[in-house]
């Protein structure tokens, strides 16, 4: 939760907020500051579960296989260039494909990996993209 939303939700719509939360059953803010917001806009504390941002998380048992394949990946894709469309939203991906194809044409060996902001919105983007 954002500084701003906080911000909005602790002030006159506090009672709304307040009764809101009290009907999830679970929250999972990314911070420990966030949690704190979330107790403070009177979420019940048990239905708090901090787990961390999962950008950040790396497994920790990661098998030499996975490592051997992550080694692989680097060696390939070292000598090409890498273009990243992350936190791509609907109605993003003409845009996104546009730059594409003229990166493209400047590097014929381009690789491009797409990160949707939202998993539901990958099926969507292969279809465009097809």
């Amino acid at each position: 939760m954002s500084v701003k939303s906080f911000k909005f939700w602790s002030g006159l719509a506090l009672s709304l907020i307040s009764l809101m939360l009290s009907k999830f059953d679970l929250i999972v803010p990314l911070s420990t500051t966030q949690a704190i917001r979330f107790q403070l806009l009177q979420a019940p504390p048990s239905i708090i579960n901090f787990a961390g941002d999962l950008k950040y998380v790396v497994e920790p048992d990661m098998t030499k296989r996975n490592i051997a394949s992550t080694e692989d990946l680097k060696d390939e894709l070292s000598d090409r260039h890498v273009w990243i469309a992350a936190s791509v939203h609907r109605g993003e991906e003409q845009v996104m494909l546009a730059v594409r194809r003229s990166l493209a044409r400047r590097y014929p060996d381009l690789v491009t990996i797409i990160v949707p902001r939202h998993l539901q919105l990958a099926h969507h983007i292969v279809e465009e993209l097809q």
